[in-house]
């Protein structure tokens, strides 16, 4: 498992059958505190990268292998939590205002509202 930002990769050794057929995908099943999502990977792949979850999270990913359509019993779930929220640290130097006056650029590797009076 490897965990950056927002973004959990996860990787796992497919199971041992034997005469049962090969195993075509697996499914993952994400859950988090909101909600419970069921993923299909296109082929028997062993990895699976989920990005743009929610910062400062607890998710649990389970997987299940895929044989002639049917799905077999998921793993047990691996626990983890995606980062805080980077602030960014905004110098003088990266506040450009328009000419009118009335929209401000702000120069941060982290999209954020920015809700002010002009």
């Amino acid at each position: 498992m490897k965990q950056v930002g927002n973004t959990i990769t996860i990787a796992w050794s497919p199971p041992a059958f034997e005469g049962q057929g090969a195993i075509t995908s697996y499914q993952i099943l994400v859950k988090s505190t909101f909600y419970e999502l069921k993923i299909y990977t296109e082929n028997a792949i062993t990895n699976y990268t989920a990005s743009g979850l929610s910062f400062n999270m607890k998710y649990n990913f389970s997987v299940a292998a895929v044989v002639c359509g049917k799905v077999g019993q998921f793993s047990e779930p691996l626990v983890t939590n995606t980062g805080e929220v980077a602030v960014p640290v905004i110098s003088s130097t990266a506040l450009l205002c328009s000419q009118d006056a009335k929209t401000i650029f702000v120069t941060a590797k982290v999209f954020y509202n920015l809700f002010c009076s002009l």
